[in-house]
């Protein structure tokens, strides 16, 4: 699911299935607080 959104960035991946306890709203910012940018998941 988010893999196919992340162009199989397997470490972009990894890091949304981490933070699944974040909700959908605050993943983007914990993507962005974690690897210093942002993952485009806010466009889901």
């Amino acid at each position: 699911y988010f893999n196919k959104f992340n162009d199989g960035k397997t470490m972009d991946t990894a890091i949304l299935i981490e933070g699944g306890s974040a909700n959908i709203k605050g993943i983007e910012k914990y993507i962005e607080t974690s690897v210093g940018y942002a993952s485009g998941v806010n466009r889901l």
